[in-house]
């Protein structure tokens, strides 16, 4: 396990995205439901519902039962997609843009028009997301993928997007949700439980003392707090769920780079009335990269992200020579005295008495592939 000084890298892969209830477990999916019928109301049986991804050609189908309905899920979340219902002598009906929330069963209803010819122009209307939907779970926030690259960080750290929540807080212990401590919270990471199982991370991630990431913030496609669900797949938590959905390749080659430095010398001094009236030494680099694109067009598709830290900050309490001696118990003079000694009568190279250095470096790696069988 990841402790202070020692590099983190933290690989993710999942390896085959099906479109089966084996491919992920629900709560990094999503899925779709509706009913068909014609002019006059009436069901209509055997109507092809096609969704397709639109940046990578996943494509998935269901016919209507006699009843006119269907229903399709372990579809990955996000977008956008477009949905099609067709049948023998009806025109073509499409929706387009359809964004999925992970964990979330959406509604689309249509209602085909006899006919042979395509239509030019295709109307769809959308209402308000309605407050009481059989499809939600319970209290909960998404984060997409624009609010993810558009929202401000301090650490790139991907729990400081429960902040974006009004029913969570993100402090120095770690992320509370409803009030409750941190380390009561769940963590998932595509649908699998990543969670401190020892509870000495405040913020319930592994390696978090050691300033350790998850993954890097680039990997990450949809953000979700849920904040009370009353769903079967959620449980083993009693104060909030952090579910992310992570990014994948489309049939589209795109990459993105960063870096990021910042020492004493980019912030003011300190006020004079402080001990020492100046900022303690310090020095925080971040560098990172990703990209992702298809191995195969509409069928296989790859991404990576990877983010390196360089991080050195000064010890902190009191420290001798920089603190004073009432405050150490132990005047300078003695100090000196016994580095004296070690170094002179014993041979050995103590050091001196004054404020240290520390290193922490960080590393993460994150590589998704999917493919689809058939």
């Amino acid at each position: 396990m990841p402790g202070a000084g020692s590099r983190v890298l933290v690989f993710l892969a999942a390896a085959l995205a099906v479109p089966s209830p084996a491919a992920a477990q629900g709560a990094a999916l999503s899925g779709v439901r509706g009913a068909v019928t014609g002019p006059d109301g009436a069901a209509l049986e055997h109507v092809v519902i096609e969704i397709r991804h639109t940046d990578t050609g996943l494509t998935s189908s269901i016919r209507t039962d006699p009843a006119g309905r269907y229903a399709m899920t372990n579809l990955l979340a996000g977008g956008p997609y477009t949905l099609t219902a067709s049948a023998l002598g009806f025109a073509t009906h499409r929706i387009s843009d359809v964004q999925l929330q992970a964990g979330r069963i959406h509604s689309y209803d249509f209602v085909l028009h006899p006919g042979a010819m395509t239509l030019p122009e295709v109307e769809v209307r959308a209402s308000a997301d309605p407050r009481f939907d059989t499809g939600r779970s319970g209290a909960s926030t998404v984060v997409s993928r624009e609010e993810v690259t558009a929202h401000p960080t301090i650490e790139r750290n991907v729990l400081e997007l429960a902040s974006l929540s009004p029913m969570a807080a993100r402090a120095a212990g770690g992320t509370t949700i409803a009030g409750q401590n941190a380390r009561f919270n769940a963590l998932q990471i595509d649908g699998a439980r990543y969670q401190d199982m020892f509870g000495a991370s405040p913020d319930g991630a592994p390696g978090g003392l050691a300033n350790a990431r998850p993954l890097p913030l680039d990997a990450v496609d949809q953000f979700q707090v849920l904040i009370a669900p009353f769903d079967v797949r959620h449980s083993g938590f009693t104060g909030g769920l952090l579910n992310v959905v992570t990014r994948g390749g489309t049939n589209e080659w795109e990459g993105r780079g960063f870096g990021y430095y910042r020492d004493r010398n980019f912030v003011g001094s300190l006020d004079a009335s402080a001990q020492s009236g100046e900022t303690p030494d310090f020095r925080n680099s971040l560098a990172g990269i990703s990209v992702g694109g298809p191995i195969v067009r509409d069928r296989a598709h790859v991404f990576l992200a990877f983010e390196m830290e360089r991080r050195t900050t000064s010890s902190s309490g009191y420290n001798l020579g920089s603190a004073d001696a009432f405050a150490t118990r132990i005047a300078p003079d003695s100090a000196a005295r016994l580095i004296e000694i070690l170094r002179d009568r014993y041979g050995m190279e103590p050091g001196r008495a004054a404020q240290v250095s520390l290193d922490n470096p960080r590393e993460n790696l994150f590589v998704r592939a999917d493919w689809q069988l058939g």
